[in-house]
C-alpha cells in the first residue's frame, strides 16, 4: 500500500506534507519527537507538523506514546480501520538510554471498565532497562 493509500484509508486527504512527515513515521525505527521530525523535515514548519501530527491521531493513523522524559513521540499504527485501533501493542521505555521499542508480540493488557466509562484510547508502557544497559549494569 502507498502512502496516499494509506492516508486515504484513514479518510485524510493526501497533500505534499503530509506525505512528507507519513512517511518519515514509515521509514523510523522507533517512535520519534516533534524536534526530531523538525530536525529531519526542514522544509515544513512546526505548526504544520504539529496539525499533521495531531491530524493523524484523531484518524488513527498515528500512536502518540510519552518517552521517560515527558516528550510527546508518534509512530505509525498499523490499524486498518480509522474508528477503531486494532494495533493495541505495548511499548518498552529503557530508563538508562531512553530507546523505545514496540512489543508487537506481547499481549495487551485487558481492563474492565465500571459501568459507565467509555475508554477512548490506551497505553501500555513498561519502564526499565533494555538488554544494552542491563548488560552493563550488570557488568559493575
Amino acid at each position: 500500500m502507498t502512502s496516499s493509500e494509506l492516508l486515504i484509508q484513514h479518510q485524510i486527504h493526501p497533500t505534499a506534507n503530509r506525505l512528507l512527515v507519513l512517511n518519515a513515521l514509515l521509514h523510523s525505527t522507533s517512535p520519534r519527537s516533534m524536534s526530531e521530525l523538525e530536525d529531519e523535515l526542514q522544509t515544513i514548519d512546526k505548526s504544520n507538523i504539529f496539525r499533521t501530527l495531531t491530524l493523524f491521531h484523531e484518524h488513527r493513523l498515528a500512536h502518540q506514546i510519552t518517552d521517560a522524559n515527558g516528550v510527546m513521540r508518534y509512530e505509525v499504527c498499523h490499524s486498518h480501520d480509522h474508528d477503531c485501533d486494532t494495533d493495541r501493542h505495548a511499548h518498552f521505555i529503557c530508563r538508562d538510554c531512553g530507546r523505545i521499542v514496540c512489543l508487537h508480540d506481547a499481549e495487551p493488557i485487558s481492563i474492565c471498565l465500571p459501568d459507565g466509562y467509555i475508554a477512548s484510547e490506551v497505553n501500555c508502557i513498561i519502564q526499565g532497562l533494555c538488554p544494552d544497559c542491563s548488560k552493563k549494569t550488570s557488568t559493575l
